[in-house]
């Protein structure tokens, strides 16, 4: 090994954390701007303000406004699917109190809440490339949740598939039932749905069967 390949590594070492570090100031700053303007609203400017880069550097990453929407909602799609599979790798009892905690922090984030609702108004409003992109990262969820939900005993009114439909409709939809009225969703609310719902038992029925006399 040379000399000049000593001083070389470092320096692309330098040069990879530097390019990470900015593209997750523009992920960052994407996130923001997309959730306080809207898509449509939104500029490829104004995201590089917001992360203090060159607009180049947004370009040079991401390539344009679209590419970045959709790699941001990979990464929120990846992110949430790491927690429900943390989460349930348990069985869905032991996940429930995991699972609340997780509502109750997207829909009193309020830009994750404004992120989902943009996410949302795109995919609906558009026939294009990035609105099936976007029906591809929810479907990924779905099938996320109807692998894991695959090993938790059924009582064969719902396949996996549509219960895990069923359960990504519910989640969803009361983050943004709670953002718009919290005092409609309380903290347990999810929970006891689910035990009507099926595959999560009662609260005092998994206590009873814990503790049998």
């Amino acid at each position: 090994m040379t000399d000049g390949d000593d001083t070389t590594r470092p320096r692309g070492g330098r040069r990879a954390e530097g390019k990470a570090r900015t593209r997750e100031a523009v992920l960052s700053a994407a996130r923001t701007v997309f959730a306080e303007r809207g898509y449509g609203s939104a500029s490829v400017e104004e995201i590089a303000r917001e992360a203090g880069v060159a607009i180049g550097s947004v370009y040079a990453h991401f390539g344009g406004k679209q590419a970045l929407f959709a790699a941001l909602i990979d990464r929120t799609t990846a992110d949430g699917l790491a927690r429900a599979e943390k989460s349930l790798a348990g069985g869905t009892t032991e996940a429930m109190p995991h699972l609340v905690a997780q509502l109750g922090e997207m829909a009193d984030d309020r830009i994750q809440a404004l992120l989902e609702a943009e996410t949302w108004l795109y995919a609906i409003r558009n026939d294009d490339p990035l609105a099936k992109h976007l029906a591809d990262d929810d479907r990924r969820i779905r099938d996320g949740i109807a692998r894991l939900l695959a090993s938790e005993p059924s009582d064969g009114r719902f396949t996996d598939s549509e219960q895990a439909t069923v359960l990504n409709a519910l989640f969803h939809g009361l983050i943004r039932q709670r953002r718009l009225c919290p005092e409609a969703v309380p903290d347990d609310l999810f929970r006891r749905a689910m035990e009507v719902f099926g595959r999560v038992p009662d609260a005092g029925d998994a206590q009873a069967s814990a503790n049998p006399s």
